[in-house]
């Protein structure tokens, strides 16, 4: 199933942020603020992260299953990387028949994996983190691939990280006493602990500014209608379950978010119509529509900065690119580097 493009690859920018968690279930909030759980740092977690290659977890109700394919430092071979590169891999087992189409010959051949056997098609996504963070906040790129969404990325990479710690108990563990007691031994219980990620995306300034200036394409009220309506001559009656009015944006503005939040304000009381969310739609640099729903009780710029991710592209490949690979592509590698 090809659904990447075989000359570029669509790339998002984010802060890849590390943080710690407790495994020790039962620990009281007296004895957790007495437990100092330290952050590990980027570059001391790579080597264990590398240890990790070929674990996969399922996803999805075991419809899509991640793999850490590969992971290496970067630049390769370097006696001073800068960087740690992970292929994550996802095998999707729902993915329809292919069917490759021979316009010339006018042939239709297709392509159909054995799903009884647990065969999916393949996408490879590669991540490019920066080792040189500061306070606990370190650069990434993302190459996009379909089924790979940020949010599983994420997942995936706790589900790491947590195979880490079990693995490596005693460097993720503190001396620390508390009120809990190991049933087992009668002493007071280890206090385990595990590293945690997020991946935060990066705002893209210009995108925002420009959005800000230039105005909205577009401004929708929606109101989710309860009740019936009884139509004459009709047997049954009619449901409605949602109304919606548009409105002329505002133009030239220089501060949308504050006409937005009038806007909802005042169409968010039931006098004024009792309408709870608003749609808005603007272009991006590349003329394509974008588009955010918020609450009008409720309009933040955090909510506006969630579709303002930057984005990059690479292009200008040796080859043509594939679907998914066994090992880190260099090229790619180098390619995002270079817009990290």
């Amino acid at each position: 199933m090809s659904s990447l493009d075989a000359y570029f690859r669509d790339v998002t920018h984010h802060e890849f942020v590390l943080d710690t968690a407790f495994r020790t279930q039962k620990l009281d909030d007296i004895d957790k603020d007495a437990c100092n759980c330290p952050i590990p740092e980027l570059n001391e977690l790579a080597p264990f992260i590398i240890d990790q290659i070929n674990f996969s977890y399922p996803y999805l109700s075991n419809t899509l299953v991640l793999t850490l394919q590969d992971a290496e430092y970067f630049p390769k071979d370097s006696t001073h990387p800068t960087h740690l590169c992970l292929l994550f891999n996802a095998t999707d087992r729902n993915g329809s028949t292919t069917v490759l189409r021979n316009h010339k010959r006018q042939t239709r051949t297709k392509i159909e994996p054995n799903h009884q056997d647990g065969e999916g098609y393949e996408f490879s996504s590669h991540i490019l983190i920066s080792l040189l963070g500061q306070k606990r906040n370190y650069k990434a790129v993302i190459s996009r691939a379909p089924k790979i969404s940020t949010s599983l990325i994420e997942l995936f990479f706790n589900k790491i990280l947590f195979q880490i710690s079990r693995a490596n108990s005693e460097e993720y563990s503190i001396n620390a006493k508390t009120n809990a007691t190991d049933s087992s031994t009668g002493k007071a219980k280890k206090v385990l602990y595990k590293p945690v990620a997020e991946l935060r995306g990066t705002l893209d300034i210009e995108l925002f500014n420009k959005m800000n200036s230039g105005g909205l394409s577009e401004v929708t009220l929606i109101r989710y209608d309860t009740g019936t309506i009884n139509v004459p001559d009709m047997n049954g009656v009619v449901i409605p379950i949602e109304s919606t009015m548009k409105l002329k944006p505002v133009q030239q503005s220089k501060d949308v978010i504050t006409w937005l939040k009038g806007i909802g304000g005042h169409f968010n009381k039931k006098s004024n119509g009792n309408y709870k969310d608003i749609r808005v739609k603007y272009y991006d640099d590349s003329s394509k529509t974008r588009t955010v729903t918020m609450h009008t009780n409720n309009i933040k710029l955090e909510s506006l900065e969630k579709t303002f991710i930057k984005r990059s592209v690479i292009d200008g490949f040796n080859s043509r690119l594939i679907n998914s690979y066994d090992k880190i592509d260099l090229e790619i590698a180098n390619k995002l580097h270079n817009v990290l």
